[in-house]
């Protein structure tokens, strides 16, 4: 389950370090020939990751979860509980 993936400090919630520490990681096991982007080939496009002309670098990988993030962040308290992960991911976030 996501949360248990993400969640690492024990405060049971995800916070924004923990998630762009998460995708910083996901990042750099999908960049498979390690040029630090990520391009069609390594992932197929996606939104706000990648598409068939243009790679995605890291910040921009980062950039496009903190938007997420705070998308998904209803109460603005800089911590994603389950209900808040599962209501963003219903509302056709990933």
């Amino acid at each position: 389950e996501l949360l248990s993936t993400l969640e690492r400090n024990g405060n049971g919630c995800v916070d924004l370090e923990e998630g762009r520490n998460y995708v910083s990681r996901r990042f750099h096991s999908l960049d498979a020939n390690d040029d630090n982007t990520i391009d069609a080939s390594e992932l197929p496009p996606g939104p706000g990751e990648t598409t068939e002309t243009r790679p995605i670098s890291l910040a921009d990988w980062q950039d496009a979860y903190t938007a997420r993030f705070t998308s998904f962040d209803s109460d603005a308290n800089g911590c994603l509980t389950r209900p808040e992960i599962e209501a963003g991911r219903a509302q056709g976030g990933t």
